[in-house]
C-alpha cells in the first residue's frame, strides 16, 4: 500500500498538536503530503454570525491557527520541506471528514479521540467512532492514554 496523502482533522484542542506530531512524522516516513482539515460545526458558525463575523473572517482566523500549529509541529520534530495544505470547512465533522477523504484522494487518516464518556458521549456521539465504522481508508486513532505515553 502506498501512502501519498495523510489527512489530520484538527479541532485546536490540546490533543491537536500531538495528533499533528504523529501525522507529520508519518508524512515524513512515507514521503506523503500532509493535509489538515478543520471542520467548523454549524453551531459555531451561528455564534460567529451573532458576533457579526462573516465566514471569510472566520476562515482567515482559523487558517492562521492551523498554519501555526503545523509550523510548530514541523519545527518541533525538525522536518523541513514537508508538503502541506490546509482546508477549513463548515458542516458536520463526520460528514466533512469523509468528504475530504474522497475529495483529496486521502490514503490514511490520523485522528485523536476526545475520550467523551457518559451523557456527553451519548449527546455528542463520537466522530471517530462513526468514521472508523465507514472510513474507506485506514485510520490511526490516538486516544488520550496513547498520547500520554507517546514519545516521538
Amino acid at each position: 500500500m502506498e501512502i501519498r496523502k495523510i489527512l489530520a482533522p484538527i479541532d485546536f484542542s490540546g490533543r491537536s498538536l500531538e495528533e499533528l506530531r504523529w501525522a507529520t512524522t508519518m508524512a515524513n516516513i512515507f514521503g506523503a503530503k500532509l493535509i489538515t482539515l478543520h471542520v467548523v460545526p454549524p453551531e459555531t458558525v451561528e455564534v460567529y454570525a451573532r458576533e457579526g463575523k462573516d465566514w471569510d473572517s472566520m476562515r482567515a482566523e482559523t487558517s492562521v491557527k492551523a498554519q501555526s500549529m503545523v509550523v510548530e509541529a514541523v519545527l518541533e520534530i525538525g522536518l523541513a520541506g514537508l508538503e502541506h495544505e490546509e482546508h477549513i470547512v463548515a458542516g458536520d465533522p463526520h460528514e466533512e471528514i469523509l468528504h475530504a477523504i474522497r475529495l483529496h484522494d486521502i490514503d490514511f487518516v490520523v485522528i485523536a479521540t476526545h475520550g467523551r464518556q457518559g451523557i456527553s458521549h451519548t449527546l455528542m456521539g463520537s466522530v471517530v467512532e462513526k468514521l472508523v465504522a465507514v472510513s474507506p481508508v485506514p485510520m490511526l486513532t490516538l486516544s488520550e492514554a496513547s498520547l500520554a505515553k507517546a514519545i516521538i
